[in-house]
């Protein structure tokens, strides 16, 4: 589980020690950096007999949950999400989220697949929008992976800080897209800047869906919400209702997830996993978890399923 210095001194002991590991504190600041002495936890050295790749949940509702990814899980993203965005030598891709993220999972591992070059946020890349367009031109960035509420805040500062024509590629996920802004996004892009919009927790390793957006204000359905895009590559998404049946279209249901995205549980909590990680009806031996409500959306260009405007469950 990555673990950063200002992490190791906000966040409670509990972090640590759910992930059961054996450590001493080496680091030199010790002082500085440490939680208080009755809840310090040393995070070096690590002996813990941990699972491929160990991930925290936001805790957005509640205490963070430890989430194991499975290596297979996360080749099976990097390779096909690589491919779908284009990833080769010559790409440019910045390193916007913090490693205490899963988000930093998409910019490294695709990167890596695609040979690119990885290219670490300075801090002062956001001190504003027109820093971070400035940034962007600077480190001559061709590809980059941010919130969709930070895409928001570019697109209001477009028509004065456009961006630099070398970036060719966004990727937008954690919280709904905005109609308007899509719109407004159109209108001052032309469509030169591709834009896929994701959606996955942290249980669906980095993300399940993946859509391209569209370039120009004509090409999407009118008045619609902005869709997520269709499930990535062997993975499913299901909108089922409380008794696991499919719903009809435009009938709320819960999201539930399967196939090489899925998680494989959450770390030492046996009781929650076999609470939320459930046998597939479908495909015996396979599991799907529930994750959100969700609005069933038919459609032949996007899964048939948009997020319903309520919290994800944590």
């Amino acid at each position: 589980m990555p673990a950063l210095a200002y992490y190791c001194r906000t966040r409670p002991p509990w972090m640590a020690l759910s992930c059961r590991w054996k450590a001493r504190c080496t680091w030199t600041a010790r002082r500085q950096l440490s939680p208080p002495k009755a809840n310090r936890i040393s995070l070096a050295k690590l002996e813990a007999p941990t699972p491929p790749v160990s991930w925290r949940t936001s805790g957005s509702t509640g205490r963070p949950k430890g989430v194991t990814l499975t290596h297979a899980a996360l080749i099976n993203y990097a390779q096909h999400a690589a491919a779908e965005y284009g990833i080769h030598t010559g790409d440019r891709i910045l390193q916007f989220a913090s490693i205490a993220f899963d988000a930093s999972l998409e910019e490294s591992l695709i990167a890596y697949r695609g040979a690119a070059t990885l290219v670490l946020r300075p801090e002062r890349m956001l001190d504003s929008t027109a820093a971070f367009v400035r940034e962007t031109e600077r480190l001559q960035l061709t590809m980059m992976v941010l919130p969709t509420a930070y895409w928001h805040e570019l697109i209001a500062t477009l028509d004065t800080h456009p961006l630099p024509p070398r970036l060719r590629c966004i990727v937008i996920g954690g919280e709904r897209a905005i109609p308007e802004k899509l719109a407004r996004w159109q209108e001052l892009t032309g469509g030169r800047i591709q834009v896929f919009n994701t959606y996955g927790p942290t249980e669906g390793t980095i993300a399940v869906t993946r859509g391209l957006l569209p370039a120009q204000p004509g090409d999407g359905p009118a008045g619609r919400e902005v869709m997520i895009g269709r499930p990535v590559a062997n993975s499913t998404v299901y909108v089922l209702d409380r008794h696991l049946h499919p719903v009809p279209h435009g009938v709320p249901g819960e999201i539930y997830l399967g196939g090489a995205a899925l998680a494989r549980d959450y770390l030492h909590q046996a009781g929650l996993t076999a609470e939320r990680f459930l046998p597939s009806r479908s495909r015996p031996g396979r599991t799907s978890v529930f994750i959100a409500p969700a609005i069933w959306r038919a459609s032949s260009r996007t899964v048939p399923c948009n997020i319903w405007h309520a919290p994800i469950p944590r």
